[in-house]
């Protein structure tokens, strides 16, 4: 007969297996009901597909399925969210629905269970009513949920934070030693995950450095020797800490990490900055302000009534402080999966006023506080997401924005839209799809059209060019509009602004004025320009929900050379400031596969040019628009590829804004494999714009045919 001990024990036990369950189908009859209502193409980054991708190598072997693995930890957006995944796809199909499910239950299923864990960090009450309490809180919360519906894995790395600051909220001073390493590799980890939770990381280790000042300061009037022992001691492992949290990065993706360090990514991502006052009416708008103000008066009273653990409270204090610091005045991005930075501080700060209602008032008071309290988190998670949120009142703001499931008007339109592009752009032409807006139309969206609708052709995929679609990171779209044999333009493009009401929060939020690369192009085309007339405007046209009218332009002639610089010259006089993308050399090229510019460590240049069959006499161009006085130096290292290479020969010359030639033309031929260049020229006008490089074999009539043409230590210099 089992003691009362041992009974008690059992029904914990089955209380705790019982509330999981409960969870798990919650969460999983919640992502079926919403994900089911959508009529949508999943266009957000192809996060589904790389899934898809590395379940399908998994299938051939499991060699394969950790090659296609390990080939991505190099890349910005590499494939490690996806191996938890791959079970669920080999096991249940798949399907874009069996996708959701694995995500949210292997996402955001733990986010609710750390949060449930953190609260008990904080809250001074029975720790399995509060876990429980507090993990539940987490899915009232309507924008946790919107990365998982929208097919975004970030949640998890918001897991990772989680666990690192609930295993340093179990002892402050990181007195056993394995707490150290492992907030390290889970800072790491997260990192890895997702790139932007390096602000994250960061949050981590300035709060863990602002709690050790203030344990310092307090215990500094005492024991002034001790409290200074005490605090080198701290500041050593927070050192070790940032130190195990690189070296998981280095160790385990090193290029990843290299890219990390040398990239602007503050100014590649200038664009998606929004100023402070929209900023933090958008994220009150993703949580709702009765919310915030909820949250805000449950840490108030939680420490009045000293319901919260104070050194627990006041790092999540510093952490939220420092989080709003980086997400709302330093950053200030948008994207809606950028919220999983601020809502594990949401979460807490319900519970804390939940709990402290509990557990301070009494009687009629208690049931009225937190009835109110359940009613407007149940309204709010209605309201949010499903149509009936659809609503305009003075008192809408105090719910969080509408974001149901999103259904497609124009469903049927886009994939007549893609039939017909498939039709006419056979044999891989290239298209030039103008957009930025991938709820309108971009090449993303065309591209996830296909893999819907067209899953098993895939071979007869599109050619997509990549084009510029934001300003800060892109290039400007010359070298792309050379290349297309077709041009698909939308118009108007959408003016969504920062009207939160005219857009779904799924949508690219990035202000108007940041799309300059891609609205230059629809006005090259309604405006005539010269580079237009080289392409017709077909007859067909189709209409977008919006009121967009698409129209399709096809290659008439290849564009010349100095059409080709005066529309550059033009776009650079519209667009401003050289987007953050473009490098100093170009390519003039009318095959987007011929050719490849890339920028040295040495801030030197390598320009390719490739052996391509069928590409005809005309020599392959790269343009300089850097910085170039009248008088110039061009330096380098010529190499040639192939065993039946001749030679080749380079020509060089400057010309203006018009396109035309401003000084003589320098050429120098190459009959060894590597050779040294240098060449000297002058301009006769004053202020040359650009350098026009040609690329030729010795024999003008077999261009480049069984030539690599490699072009490395790339050097200007101008006196």
């Amino acid at each position: 007969m089992p003691t009362v001990r041992l009974r008690h024990s059992v029904n914990w036990y089955s209380v705790n297996l019982s509330l999981f369950a409960l969870l798990v189908l919650l969460i999983a009859i919640a992502t079926v009901l919403y994900t089911s209502s959508e009529r949508n193409f999943h266009w957000w980054i192809d996060w589904y597909y790389k899934t898809i991708e590395v379940a399908s190598a998994f299938r051939q072997s499991p060699i394969a399925g950790i090659s296609n693995f390990l080939q991505s930890l190099g890349a910005e957006r590499n494939k490690i969210y996806t191996l938890p995944l791959v079970p669920f796809i080999l096991l249940f199909g798949e399907s874009r629905l069996v996708y959701q499910i694995g995500l949210a239950l292997v996402y955001l299923l733990p986010f609710s269970l750390v949060m449930g864990g953190l609260g008990t960090r904080l809250i001074a009450a029975n720790s399995i009513a509060v876990f429980w309490s507090t993990a539940i809180f987490s899915l009232l919360i309507p924008i946790n949920w919107i990365p998982t519906f929208l097919g975004i894995p970030d949640t998890g790395g918001a897991v990772l934070i989680g666990l690192a600051v609930w295993i340093y909220l179990q002892n402050m001073r990181l007195k056993r030693w394995w707490r150290v390493p492992a907030i390290g590799v889970l800072l790491g980890a997260a990192i890895l995950f997702r790139r932007h939770f390096a602000y994250g990381a960061i949050a981590v280790l300035v709060a863990m450095s602002l709690q050790a000042s203030i344990f310092f300061w307090t215990a500094k009037r005492i024991k002034p020797q001790l409290a200074w022992q005490k605090l080198r001691q701290v500041a050593v492992k927070i050192g070790l800490i940032a130190i195990i949290c690189f070296i998981t990065l280095a160790a385990i993706a090193w290029q990843f990490t290299y890219n990390a360090l040398v990239t602007d990514y503050r100014g590649l991502y200038a664009s998606w900055s929004f100023p402070i006052d929209t900023i933090v009416e958008l994220y009150a708008a993703y949580f709702g302000w009765a919310t915030l103000i909820l949250a805000a008066l449950g840490f108030l009273v939680g420490i009045v009534t000293r319901t919260l653990y104070l050194p627990a409270f006041s790092f999540i204090w510093l952490f939220g402080v420092v989080s709003v610091v980086e997400w709302l005045i330093l950053l200030r991005y948008a994207n809606v999966f950028y919220c999983l930075h601020l809502s594990p501080i949401v979460v807490l700060g319900l519970a804390s006023g939940v709990w402290t209602a509990y557990l301070k008032l009494k009687g009629n008071f208690r049931h009225l506080a937190l009835g109110i309290v359940v009613c407007y988190l149940a309204s709010n998670l209605a309201i949010a997401l499903t149509p009936i949120g659809n609503f305009q009142h003075s008192l809408r703001s105090l719910w969080t924005l509408n974001i149901p499931p999103l259904v497609r008007a124009d469903y049927d339109e886009v994939i007549r839209l893609v039939a017909y592009l498939r039709q006419i752009a056979t044999n891989k032409k290239p298209i030039y799809i103008v957009g930025f807006q991938r709820l309108q139309l971009n090449s993303g969206m065309v591209r996830a059209v296909e893999r819907s609708v067209y899953k098993q052709n895939e071979r007869d995929n599109l050619l997509l060019l990549g084009v510029p679609q934001v300003d800060s990171q892109d290039f400007y779209p010359v070298e792309r509009l050379l290349q297309a044999e077709y041009v698909v333009i939308p118009h108007p493009l959408p003016n969504f602004e920062s009207d939160f009401t005219k857009v779904p929060v799924v949508g690219e939020w990035l202000p108007l004025r940041e799309h300059d690369v891609v609205t230059v192009v629809s006005n090259a085309f309604r405006q005539n320009w010269e580079i237009a007339k080289d392409f017709q405007l077909l007859p067909i046209q189709f209409r977008l929900a919006d009121g967009a009218v698409v129209s399709i332009y096809r290659r008439l002639r290849p564009t010349s050379i100095e059409t080709a610089i005066h529309t550059l010259a033009t776009m650079q006089q519209r667009i401003g400031q050289r987007p953050g993308g473009q490098l100093d050399w170009m390519s003039l090229s009318h095959l987007w596969q011929d050719n490849k510019v890339t920028k040295n460590i040495t801030r030197s240049y390598r320009l390719l040019a490739y052996s391509v069959p069928g590409r005809g006499t005309q020599p392959i161009s790269f343009l300089y628009l850097g910085t170039l006085t009248n008088r110039t130096q061009v330096t380098g290292k010529v190499t040639l590829f192939g065993k039946t290479c001749n030679g080749a020969t380079l020509t060089i010359e400057m010309r203006d804004r018009q396109g035309q030639l401003v000084s003589a033309i320098a050429s120098q031929s190459f009959t060894h494999k590597s050779h040294k260049l240098q060449v000297s020229l002058a301009s006769h006008n004053p202020e040359p714009a650009y350098l026009l490089l040609n690329v030729q074999t010795s024999d003008k009539n077999d261009l480049i045919k069984s030539c690599i043409v490699d072009i490395n230590s790339l050097k200007i210099s101008n006196f």
